[in-house]
């Protein structure tokens, strides 16, 4: 049993303690921004949800699916961050060489980092809680749709009581858990441990999120019409 915790320590915890501060130049600071961009956004919406909730109904969205629309793009910013900035991970070999190649093909000027992924049960455990993450994270979106996922209580909107999975399992805030489950699984499958700095940004970011959407300390915006282009 001291073997395996052992193991374990050395694979999700020891990488934090050889965790090193990159000097913060323009480029390092870009790079911070483009991890807490989506939590600064949520801050401000979840706070002052009104201005944009005015904004989103001039341009006929509902304020929910507008702020989906921004949280994919940040999304899709952080996953290309963690794939090609330098030393920030790499894709096993089995998905990353045919990613490459394509890339090739298609004459884009990109290419992945990509390592041999060893095959034994802490690899699976990574599978095992990052397919458990995401579990948690599609179980919050099929129970609360896009409106109850993306503060719609925030806007006026707020969603039916959820007692489905994973509200069924007795864990607050499961889309973050979900989400600390990802990031944590990713230490190994994405090689990320090699200086987790990003890692712990975004590990910071969910707990400060949970602390955040614990209670709502303004007015909710008063959604004119609840039917508004998707």
């Amino acid at each position: 049993m001291s073997q395996v915790l052992s193991e374990i320590s050395v694979h999700y915890i020891e990488p934090f303690y050889e965790l090193a501060v990159p000097e913060m130049n323009n480029e390092m600071l870009c790079c911070v921004l483009t991890i807490l961009c989506p939590y600064i956004f949520y801050f401000w919406l979840w706070h002052w949800p009104s201005p944009f909730g005015r904004f989103a109904e001039s341009l006929g969205f509902h304020p929910s699916y507008l702020m989906s629309y921004f949280a994919h793009v940040m999304k899709l910013a952080l996953f290309s961050l963690l794939l090609f900035y330098p030393n920030a991970g790499s894709v096993p070999s089995v998905l990353g060489v045919p990613l490459n190649s394509v890339f090739n093909v298609a004459g884009v000027p990109l290419q992945v980092s990509t390592h041999d992924l060893p095959l034994n049960w802490l690899t699976l455990l990574d599978l095992v809680l990052g397919g458990f993450g995401q579990a948690l994270n599609s179980g919050v979106y099929k129970s609360l749709g896009t409106v109850g996922t993306y503060y719609g209580n925030r806007f006026g909107d707020p969603p039916a009581w959820a007692t489905g999975f994973p509200y069924n399992l007795g864990i607050s805030d499961p889309q973050y858990w979900g989400s600390i489950l990802t990031v944590v699984a990713t230490l190994n499958l994405l090689q990320t441990k090699k200086n987790p700095f990003f890692q712990l940004l975004l590990l910071l970011s969910y707990v400060f999120m949970m602390v955040v959407e614990a209670r709502e300390r303004t007015p909710a915006y008063a959604l004119k019409r609840k039917k508004r282009k998707e």
